[in-house]
């Protein structure tokens, strides 16, 4: 999908100091819940996820902090609650829920994510029911860069109507499938950082 417009924030050292004791928090949880076999791995990509979320986190705290009226919740600043979404934004016209997606690209840096149609395969969990969740942000996370990119946001409805896809996942010993929704299809749907916040009306 296209990186129009995307809004980049830069990542703090103490964001990735608390982005790396919470995956070791996340890491050791697993363990100790038996959740490592030969299907899951003992690491995560945990550190990369609050990462995404912080920046998300970050970008509706400045829109609120603008406006008198709203406010926004983070709700997995410092502990995983398997929520079915991340953040809240309460607004004078209700609570907004949004759910956020993080990727570290491994095959671009920055500079060709800002110039370049991403080749990134979105593909998104049927177990995470996105109808439950008023939108999805899409981050990206350059973590040795120190920089992280708001690509664009969907609305869940939007996911759901979908295409169903499976994905073969290689764990530390054995292949396992996840379904997912393919929105490839219709990537045109992502709304750019700039319109959402326009449409917001904060």
């Amino acid at each position: 999908m296209p990186v129009r417009n995307p809004i980049e924030i830069g990542l703090q050292d103490e964001w990735i100091d608390q982005a790396d004791a919470f995956k070791l928090r996340v890491d050791r949880k697993k363990t100790a819940a038996g959740m490592v076999t030969r299907r899951f791995d003992a690491s995560t990509d945990a550190d990369i996820g609050w990462l995404g979320e912080r920046v998300v986190y970050e970008f509706f705290k400045s829109l609120c902090d603008a406006s008198s009226s709203a406010d926004c919740h983070w709700l997995n600043q410092d502990d995983e609650k398997f929520a079915p979404y991340d953040l809240q934004v309460h607004t004078e016209t209700g609570i907004l829920t949004v759910d956020v997606k993080s990727a570290k690209p491994v095959r671009y840096t920055p500079q060709e994510c800002r110039t370049r149609i991403s080749t990134w395969s979105y593909l998104y969990p049927v177990t995470q029911k996105p109808l439950e969740k008023d939108y999805v942000a899409l981050v990206y996370v350059f973590k040795p860069s120190r920089l992280a990119m708001i690509v664009g946001f969907i609305e869940g409805a939007v996911i759901a109507s979908c295409p169903q896809k499976e994905k073969a996942v290689e764990g530390p010993a054995e292949k396992y499938i996840i379904p997912n929704y393919d929105i490839r299809p219709i990537a045109e749907k992502f709304i750019d950082p700039s319109d959402f916040v326009r449409s917001l009306g904060l």
